[in-house]
């Protein structure tokens, strides 16, 4: 299964369905459209994303996600383990329209639309890589073809 690393605690609002779009400046994530993949949370920690998160939100008028004192707290957050599943619905530059479903800037980014997202409850640790890879589920995570 195919794998990308996101630091957090954007992969974690991936995996909690606030999050709809994961955005590159590069369009190389296209290969997923149509795909099953993992969301493997990073090591490192995102330490201005509480600030992007907290402006986005109240730009748009909706309720943060977590409180703001977790948004910023490195430690309320699983690191090096796979969080979620998740399947590549579409593949597009972003536009100002795509603002609520990034939580994020859109200026200059590729996103990629996501749906069916899986949390896994417990996150199962793995070994983060830059770019797409390629990921073996445990076979106690019962995946059937197709899945």
């Amino acid at each position: 299964m195919k794998a990308i690393t996101i630091r957090q605690p954007w992969a974690g609002l991936i995996a909690c369905g606030r999050k709809f779009i994961e955005t590159r400046t590069h369009p190389r994530l296209q290969s997923l459209v149509g795909e099953r993949f993992a969301i493997h949370a990073a090591l490192r920690f995102d330490p201005e994303a509480a600030g992007v998160i907290l402006r986005r939100c109240s730009i748009h008028g909706i309720g943060l996600p977590y409180p703001y004192s977790m948004l910023r707290d490195s430690t309320a957050w699983p690191r090096g383990c796979i969080v979620a599943l998740t399947v590549a619905r579409a593949h597009y530059r972003l536009t100002d329209l795509d603002d609520i479903a990034v939580i994020g800037l859109t200026r200059d980014l590729w996103g990629l639309r996501l749906g069916g997202v899986q949390p896994l409850d417990p996150p199962i640790p793995a070994r983060g890589r830059q770019g797409i890879w390629n990921w073996t589920p445990p076979e106690s995570l019962n995946l059937t073809p197709g899945d």
